[in-house]
């Protein structure tokens, strides 16, 4: 996905993270497309598909785009954790289950 077409703006992710610089943007980037890809991963939405304007993302996948995004932020190692997420928790009432045996 391009950070254009991204349901989350890297501006949005800024501000959430309280940056005001655009020292880290690149990484921001990286880190951001990372949580979209994870959520359509959990909830097997296309982001590209099922929603063409951004602005019609609802604010619980927004929400947890930015959970996720926040946490690869905030801790850049890797790490085993099988319990549910916050985000996972906002994402799941949008989970496409009719797409799970695709």
């Amino acid at each position: 996905m391009d950070i254009d077409k991204s349901p989350v703006t890297i501006e949005e992710f800024k501000r959430h993270l309280r940056i005001y610089t655009d020292e880290m943007d690149s990484e921001l980037t990286l880190m951001l497309l990372a949580a979209v890809e994870k959520i359509e991963m959990f909830t097997l939405v296309s982001f590209e598909d099922d929603y063409e304007d951004r602005d019609k993302v609802p604010f619980l996948l927004k929400a947890a785009i930015l959970l996720t995004a926040g946490r690869l932020v905030e801790n850049p190692t890797d790490v085993t954790d099988r319990r549910i997420s916050a985000s996972q928790n906002l994402a799941e009432p949008y989970k496409r289950w009719d797409r799970v045996n695709e």
